[in-house]
This record gives structure tokens, C-alpha cells and sequence, in this order.
């Protein structure tokens, strides 16, 4: 394996070139002229190991072009800027150590695309979270992300890699401590310390025993485990943290009362049912004619009076117009009965008094002849 290291220009390198490559890198850092990237072409590019302390500047994307890189050290440099999501491409890169710099944003996730064992940001600026795309990372042993002003949560996601050590101390950290970490059976350092940690220390925690376990300085919210009591490192420095009260629920929103429901629409009165046609009447039969009187004869031995002035005979009634014929119903469509006529008005009765038309009145008698 080629190795490239710069603590001093008296160390032996792997070849000549790299150490003509090497030595200007060394120079130019000593000088304080930064990392001159574009010097790269004076390596063979097959160096699996850089290590470069004291240098300046920003971290070059040209370090892609290091394809068998495996070790990749800048610790305790005056690196500065981003973290460079082009680091990705080095998919042989095994170990990142870049503490101890001016470091600033956030982990860019492409860098998890990368299966590392060892990954060390500790003492930067950065911010932003530890991404939960971390648990990808099947390999990583090594995790120190401490003093970098990292914010957020503890992922739970943690639990899934085969760590031996997490060292997230003294950033800006918040929220519970998952009990899945309880999981890290492998651990030989814990170091959540120096953050803004609350609730209470999950009871699984008091049988993880590794070498070292620290929550506190700081975590001035979080409480003291309850459970069985164990003599691990972790139900030690557990027992030291006092147990405060649980923290107030938040009182309940009001309850809106549930809208009311809307009115029943009324009910749909039943179509009227069409008017049944009256049955038609029955012709009514004319009434029978009253008999005439019989004319009784005048008495013989009565003188012959003078005939009365007759009576004006009574005029006939009017004829009585037929009934009107029923509405016809809008339903049926059958025409009306034809109505018999009405006979006519019978005659009124000879008066006894009248004379009769055949029998005329007979002449007065003679007055008698004087004596």
C-alpha cells in the first residue's frame, strides 16, 4: 500500500514522484498558500493513503481522482468551507478523519452513499442533524460527531450499525434518548454528555456496560433511570442524575362540540290523487200528467146566468232546461251520455166555469110578453 504522509519533509515516501508531489504539497502548506489542487498531476493517483495535517483552505474535489484512497486524513488542519458531496465517488474510502478543523454546513447525505468504518467531524462548525440515512452504514465502528454544534435528535437508526463507539458530547442535541440504542451491546465508549437531552433514562440502559458512559455535565431535563438496579457503568452514571418530575402534559385543546346535522329534509307529501268522475246520473223519468177533471153538467132548473168574466188562464211554465251534464274528469276521456229530452209541460185543466170549446153558452131567454 503507497502512503503519503507530510509531518515532515525528512519522512520516506512510497516513490519519487510522490514525494516531488508531496513536498510541494507540504511547502505550499507551511507557506500558507492553501492546498494547490491543481499540483495533483504530479501523482500516480494510486496512493490508498493520504495523510495531511497543517493545511489550509477548502477540501479539493480533486481528491476523486484518488480512486483506491481507503484512508483519508485532514485532522488538526485549517480546513474550512463544506464538506464536499463528490467524496462519494471515492467508494474505496474505508476511514474519514476530518476533526479538528473550521469546517462549516451540514453532512451532506451523499457521504453515507460510502460504506465507512471510521467517520471523526468532531471540532468544526457545522450544523444541521445526525440524517437518519446513517443506517446504512452496515460497517461503521467509529462515530465521533462531538463539539460540531450538531442539532436535532438521537436517531433511533443509530441502533442498527455495529458500533464500538458514539461520541455525540457536547453539541446542541435535544429530545429523549431512544431505548434502541440499548441494542449497542459493542459499545466500549457512550458519550451523549454537554447536550440539551430530557425525559427520563430508558430502564434498557441500565445492562449496557461499556468502558465509558457519560450523560452527564449537561442534559440539565433529563432524569434518572427507573428500573432494576444494576452495577453497569451506565446504571452508575445514571444514578447520579436526579429523578425529576415528569413534565406537565399540555392541557387539552377544548373539544369543539360536533356540528349539529343538518335538518331532515321534510317529508314528500304523496301525489294528490286525481278526482274520480262522479258516476253519471240516471235519466229522471218525466212525471205522470195529472188526469183531466170531469165536467159536471149545470143544473137544469138554474137560470142561465151571465158568464163570469174568466180568469186569465195561468201561462204555461217555462220549459225546464236540461240538467247540466257533469264535469268530465281529466282522467277519463269517454264522451258524455247523450241526455233524453224532457216531454212537454202537460196542459193545465179545463176550469168548471170555462165554457167549453164544443158546447157553446146557450142564448138568454126572452123576456115574457106584458099582460
Amino acid at each position: 500500500m503507497s502512503t503519503v504522509f507530510i509531518p515532515s519533509a525528512s519522512r520516506p515516501f512510497s516513490s519519487s514522484r510522490a514525494m516531488v508531489c508531496m513536498l510541494v504539497l507540504w511547502l505550499s502548506s507551511v507557506k500558507g498558500l492553501g492546498f494547490p489542487c491543481d499540483n495533483f498531476n504530479c501523482a500516480d493517483y494510486t496512493h490508498e493513503s493520504i495523510r495531511v495535517p497543517f493545511v489550509s483552505g477548502t477540501i479539493p474535489t480533486e481528491l476523486t481522482l484518488f480512486s483506491e484512497l481507503v484512508y483519508l486524513n485532514f485532522a488538526s488542519s485549517y480546513l474550512s468551507g463544506t464538506i464536499p458531496a463528490q467524496l462519494a465517488k471515492l467508494t474505496k474510502l474505508r476511514q474519514l478523519l476530518l476533526y479538528s478543523n473550521s469546517l462549516t454546513g451540514s453532512m451532506p447525505p451523499e457521504l453515507f452513499d460510502v460504506q465507512l468504518d471510521d467517520l471523526s467531524l468532531g471540532r468544526n462548525m457545522m450544523s444541521g442533524t445526525v440524517p437518519a440515512t446513517i443506517a446504512t452504514q452496515t460497517q461503521l465502528t467509529e462515530l465521533y460527531i462531538f463539539e460540531s454544534h450538531v442539532s436535532g435528535t438521537l436517531p433511533s437508526e443509530l441502533a442498527e450499525l455495529q458500533l464500538s463507539t458514539l461520541g455525540l458530547h457536547n453539541n446542541k442535541m435535544s429530545g429523549t434518548i431512544p431505548a434502541q440504542l440499548a441494542k449497542l451491546t459493542k459499545l466500549n465508549t457512550l458519550r451523549l454528555n454537554g447536550n440539551f437531552l430530557s425525559g427520563q433514562i430508558p430502564s434498557s440502559f441500565n445492562y449496557l456496560d461499556p468502558n465509558t458512559c457519560d450523560f452527564k455535565p449537561g442534559n440539565p431535563q433529563l432524569s434518572c433511570s427507573v428500573g432494576p438496579k444494576t452495577y453497569t457503568r451506565c446504571a452508575i452514571n445514571a444514578a447520579f442524575i436526579p429523578c425529576l418530575p415528569p413534565p406537565a402534559s399540555p392541557p387539552a385543546p377544548p373539544v369543539a362540540p360536533p356540528p349539529a346535522p343538518p335538518p331532515a329534509p321534510p317529508p314528500k307529501a304523496p301525489p294528490p290523487a286525481p278526482p274520480k268522475a262522479p258516476p253519471p246520473e240516471p235519466p229522471k223519468a218525466p212525471a205522470p200528467a195529472p188526469p183531466p177533471s170531469p165536467q159536471s153538467p149545470p143544473p137544469p132548473s138554474a137560470p142561465p146566468a151571465s158568464p163570469p168574466p174568466s180568469p186569465p188562464s195561468p201561462s204555461p211554465p217555462p220549459p225546464s232546461s236540461p240538467p247540466p251534464s257533469p264535469p268530465a274528469s281529466p282522467l277519463d276521456s269517454r264522451p258524455p251520455l247523450p241526455q233524453p229530452p224532457l216531454p212537454p209541460p202537460p196542459s193545465p185543466p179545463p176550469s168548471p166555469l170555462a165554457p167549453s170549446p164544443q158546447q157553446p153558452f146557450p142564448p138568454p131567454p126572452s123576456p115574457p110578453p106584458p099582460s
